[in-house]
Formats: C-alpha cells, sequence, structure tokens
C-alpha cells in the first residue's frame, strides 16, 4: 500500500522510508514477542515462537528491496514468468527424476535470467562447463 502511494506520487521517498521504518520496527517488536514465546507451552505456541526465530535470523533479507533500487518488493514477475514452465510440466507429465527435474529448473533459471539481463545463455553456459572443469571463473547472473 505505501509503493502503491509513493509510485502514485502522493508520498516522498523519505516520507516512504520513515514509514517503512515505522512498519520495519513494529515487525520486529511483533516477532520478538512471538520468539519469547519458546518455552511456554507446545505445539502452536511452540510452532510460532520457533517460525518467529526462524524469521528474526532473516530479518535484513526481507527489507533488502529498500537498499537495491530496482528491486520490487513482490515476487509477482516472478511468478508470471514460472507459468508457461508450470504449464509445461503438467502437460509433458513432467521429468522422469530428481535430477532431470532439478537440471530443468535450473536451466530455466539461467535462461530467463539471461534473458532479463540481455546476456547470452549459451556463453553463460559455456563459461559455466569451463569454470566446472577448472578452465575459467563463474559466470555470475546476479544484477550489477
Amino acid at each position: 500500500m505505501l509503493r502503491k502511494r509513493y509510485l502514485a506520487g502522493e508520498i516522498s521517498e523519505p516520507t516512504l522510508l520513515k514509514l517503512l521504518d515505522v512498519c520495519r520496527n513494529e515487525l520486529i517488536e511483533l516477532l520478538e514477542k512471538g520468539a519469547a514465546m519458546a518455552g511456554k507451552g507446545c505445539g502452536e505456541k511452540a510452532r510460532t515462537a520457533r517460525t518467529c526465530q526462524r524469521i528474526l535470523k532473516l530479518e535484513t533479507a526481507l527489507w533488502r528491496f529498500l537498499e537495491a533500487e530496482p528491486m520490487e518488493p513482490t515476487n509477482n514477475a516472478a511468478e508470471r514468468a514460472l507459468r508457461p514452465l508450470v504449464t509445461q510440466r503438467k502437460v509433458l507429465y513432467g521429468t522422469q527424476s530428481e535430477r532431470g527435474s532439478r537440471f530443468q529448473e535450473r536451466m530455466h533459471s539461467v535462461l530467463a535470467t539471461c534473458k532479463q539481463q540481455g546476456k547470452s545463455a549459451v556463453d553463460v553456459c559455456v563459461r559455466a562447463l569451463q569454470a566446472h572443469f577448472g578452465a575459467g571463473d563463474v559466470p555470475v547472473l546476479l544484477p550489477g
């Protein structure tokens, strides 16, 4: 909601960051309260406490989109990109092995990432194979 208001020009970037900082602090406070339930019973409370503890360990990653300017805070683009692959998997009945599934996932990921970044997928795959056999560096597909 805040991001939509910012993109619509209703609030400035400093205001957006200030409001998101308030949200961040409130979330951390709630997670810490949830994590404090550890050892105070079993069942739902224990599961909630463990979940809160795990999220707190990764808390900084939740806000990474604030540090990387063009990064979207949602995964909608990724969901849309995966939709044709899901359909293909259903039509073709998947792969015949776990190894085949992992290969297919990784290759589709490399192809989509190369397309987004305007890189040659063939070049990236050749460089990856060369690196695997000790004849070069592993290609990096991270932005920037």
